[in-house]
């Protein structure tokens, strides 16, 4: 069977979702997938269940995690915070490691999910997959609050105010609860600055030549066009992995035959 399998995670009364993905054949890695933030999770659910599918056709099962607050996990949207993110991604590799020991574990954090994905790696993985990762969290916060001034003046989303701006809800970013404390937790991230996991190999996947963005990084993969321009689109409606993408599935399969290399190198 390698059909997907739901479960939850932790204690019954502090319960997170996630979905196992087994291989097709013998377990080449064991992934933990930490998806995005706020409206970029919601609308790139599926993108992260396409790659699943994917990962599994070359020999990576994959575990999907949602954090404590968020989506199908237990917890208000409130609850969710970047020390509680860490922790979930902390259960998650337990998870995966529990039930394929001894294969290679890679954590993967996508944009903001990039965060707790790195602090994790430190303590659990082989390699650390970044995709599109967020270096600057204080600019990254600034993004999306100018996105969402600029959602509440549109006047297609909210017709019956005329061409009065929404008023902006307190405490929320792109109308998701986002406590004072998560906000200052998000502005104090800064990938630029932060030192690689010691011993974790580091790859970055992101669009064409960001590559001297990430000098924390072993190696960089460059994505399809399609696959970097979501993350700037409000109902990423480009997600999809066409033809174009095989050859990063290649590449990514082949970061698991390859020995470790001491100086940085892209692709």
């Amino acid at each position: 069977m390698n059909s997907a399998a739901p479960l939850f995670l932790g204690p019954r009364s502090h319960r997170r979702f996630a979905v196992w993905q087994p291989a097709r054949g013998p377990a080449r890695a064991a992934l933990v997938l930490c998806p995005p933030w706020f409206h970029e999770y919601t609308r790139s659910y599926r993108l992260w269940s396409l790659l699943a599918v994917r990962l599994a056709d070359i020999g990576i099962a994959s575990l999907r995690l949602d954090y404590y607050g968020c989506g199908d996990s237990d917890g208000d949207d409130a609850d969710f915070s970047l020390a509680g993110a860490c922790a979930d991604v902390d259960l998650a590799l337990s998870e995966a490691c529990g039930r394929l020991p001894g294969v290679p574990l890679i954590v993967c954090g996508v944009r903001a999910g990039a965060w707790p994905a790195w602090t994790a790696a430190r303590r659990w993985a082989d390699q650390l997959w970044l995709w599109q990762p967020i270096r600057n969290g204080a600019a990254y916060l600034a993004a999306l609050r100018r996105l969402d001034a600029e959602e509440r003046r549109s006047y297609a989303r909210y017709p019956w105010l005329g061409r009065a701006p929404k008023p902006a809800e307190p405490d929320t970013v792109m109308g998701f609860p986002c406590r004072t404390s998560l906000t200052t937790a998000m502005a104090g991230m800064n990938l630029g600055t932060a030192t690689p996991p010691a011993g974790v190999r580091v790859l970055v996947l992101d669009a064409a030549g960001t590559q001297a963005d990430h000098t924390y990084a072993e190696r960089t993969i460059v994505l399809p066009e399609n696959l970097t321009a979501w993350a700037d689109e409000l109902y990423m409606g480009s997600c999809w992995l066409g033809p174009d993408f095989e050859p990063v599935l290649q590449a990514l399969g082949d970061t698991l035959r390859e020995p470790r290399r001491e100086v940085a190198w892209t692709s």
